[in-house]
């Protein structure tokens, strides 16, 4: 970690120190759902720093919503279809959860993109896309030029945490938690 701090303060110009307090206080922001890598490609991305090369990987723990030009590769853990109609639209999606050693996201294939993808779960991909907010946290899209290919890569995959079911009332600050609620 201190040699990403110390590209961060030798390519923006800020002093260590800074750099260090600018990736707390986006840990912070975050409440404890950033890794330290993650919340330096975050301050790094503030004075238009780049943290890694093309030729390294990047974990799926690292990744944050707004990454424009993306190359991720995972192991397919999850594939699921569904059908859709609406008064605008008819058409079908396919999420494909990819994992890796530091975690899980999810892929979105729309429509025709989902003719990008020759693989089923267990294989291991590597996706060419961006990165945006889902429904369900970060979320991985192809979009116009967006790829897909088969890797060679070996990946063990840790999947994300699970979480106990709790009362609304024994809730705090930074914890996680499932709750059965009716919206009102």
């Amino acid at each position: 970690m201190e040699d990403v701090v110390a590209t961060v303060a030798a390519i923006s110009g800020l002093d260590v120190e800074t750099v260090k307090k600018k990736i707390a206080d986006k840990k912070q922001e975050a409440a404890g759902m950033l890794s330290d890598h993650g919340a330096a490609y975050m301050v790094a991305k503030e004075p238009g720093v780049s943290l890694f090369q093309r030729d390294e990987r990047l974990h799926i723990a690292n990744i944050v919503p707004g990454i424009k030009d993306i190359e991720i590769v995972g192991k397919i853990v999850r594939l699921s279809t569904r059908n859709f109609e609406t008064d605008k639209a008819k058409g079908s999606v396919t999420s494909v959860i990819l994992g890796d050693e530091t975690g899980t996201i999810r892929l979105s294939l729309w429509n025709d993109e989902q003719d990008k993808l020759s693989a089923r779960e267990g294989d291991v991909i590597r996706v060419r896309g961006y990165t945006k907010e889902g429904l369900y946290g970060n979320e991985l899209r192809l979009g116009k030029f967006g790829t897909i290919t088969k890797s060679s890569e070996r990946i063990d995959v840790r999947m994300a945490r699970s979480y106990e079911r709790t009362a609304i009332a024994e809730l705090s600050e930074h914890r996680f938690a499932e709750v059965r609620a009716c919206v009102v």
